[in-house]
């Protein structure tokens, strides 16, 4: 769930897109730099997926006031290709020989 943050003339466009991002848990320990032109937000920096980059600009456009975010994150390509984090989840279930059957 996202939370909805509005301009409400104590906070400029760049606090609320820089808290919107430094408040998602799924940022953390992410460098990501906010800058602010107008309406337009540019989101700069380094994340580990491509998920985070996504979510990063849908967590911006949802503040009231955005008109556009330019996305210029870029995406570890070391850690994507598991050198620095191995996915756990899904090997833990499923090998890649395998396919998961069910039965009922």
């Amino acid at each position: 769930m996202t939370t909805k943050h509005y301009l409400d003339g104590q906070h400029s466009l760049h606090e609320l897109a820089h808290n919107a991002i430094v408040s998602n848990p799924y940022f953390f320990g992410q460098k990501i730099k906010v800058d602010v032109r107008g309406e337009d937000v540019i989101l700069r920096g380094m994340v580990n997926t491509y998920y985070q980059k996504q979510l990063a600009q849908e967590t911006v456009l949802d503040i009231e006031g955005v008109h556009s975010v330019q996305n210029e994150i870029d995406v570890d390509s070391v850690w994507n290709r598991g050198q620095g984090h191995q996915d756990k989840t899904s090997s833990r279930f499923y090998s890649a020989n395998t396919v998961p059957s069910w039965s009922f």
